[in-house]
């Protein structure tokens, strides 16, 4: 299971899983703020409002894990 931290988060996020594939971050209305297609495990959130998300991972075989993720304003 992906450990995604911190959460909240200020500028830059962790995914801590090996082999996902692609994240997405979505508002409360469903509209897709983010996507990210890399193996990079620090991702940046320094251009999204702060405001709360939902943050989908996905792996090859399809989606890992949904959560909750907080953006502060600092």
């Amino acid at each position: 299971m992906p450990f995604i931290y911190p959460n909240p988060v200020c500028n830059t996020l962790i995914i801590n899983y090996e082999g996902f594939k692609r994240i997405e971050i979505i508002d409360l209305n469903g509209k897709i703020i983010k996507t990210v297609s890399t193996l990079d495990k620090s991702i940046s959130v320094e251009g999204i409002k702060a405001d709360e998300y939902i943050i989908n991972v996905y792996s090859e075989n399809g989606l890992l894990t949904t959560d909750k993720l907080f953006k502060a304003k600092y």
